[in-house]
């Protein structure tokens, strides 16, 4: 575990939740405009391509391919303190600033929330669900160690976990177009 999370972890879940608040306004600007100027059967049409596109790469194993920032966390951040520099980094990474994407699920909540936006709660919610995602990465990374431990499964064996978490945000995006 880092030191940037070392005693700071309420500040790193909370900076997480900011910033992935803050990533959710431009993407509910973008799909309410979205929403008003296509036709929901238009939204739908071009939202289904690109969120099979998006899972097609998952199950291939390719979504560390995809668009990300591969940045990694500067020793400026560490200077800053437990607090301010895990508030810091939390928000970094809601916001996607700075963060390695291991998958292609955080494109299909962008998809989502730009194809089948109708009010401001859905970016809002895919922002506090990519939230607790992240968060729940401190404490099983905790849990997480050893030779047969959940970790080191999903190393060996990546397929076997991806397609759970795909099935669990392509139904979420599904709920979210027939809504």
């Amino acid at each position: 575990m880092t030191s940037v999370w070392r005693g700071g972890t309420i500040y790193f879940f909370l900076g997480l939740f900011i910033g992935s608040t803050v990533t959710a306004i431009p993407l509910a600007i973008l799909g309410l405009t979205v929403d008003l100027v296509l036709p929901e059967t238009l939204r739908t049409v071009l939202a289904v391509p690109v969120i099979a596109v998006l899972s097609v790469i998952e199950l291939g194993g390719r979504g560390d391919r995809l668009p990300q920032n591969r940045r990694v966390v500067p020793q400026s951040i560490y200077l800053k303190g437990r607090r301010t520099g895990a508030l810091q980094f939390g928000f970094e990474l809601g916001t996607g600033v700075r963060t390695y994407i291991t998958n292609s699920l955080p494109w299909i909540a962008v998809a989502t929330a730009i194809f089948q936006t109708h009010g401001l709660s859905e970016p809002f919610l895919l922002s506090v669900g990519f939230s607790i995602g992240r968060a729940l990465t401190v404490p099983a990374i905790r849990l997480g160690s050893g030779s047969n431990s959940w970790a080191n499964q999903v190393d060996t064996h990546p397929r076997r976990f991806a397609l759970p978490s795909l099935a669990a945000s392509t139904t979420v995006a599904i709920m979210l177009t027939i809504s």
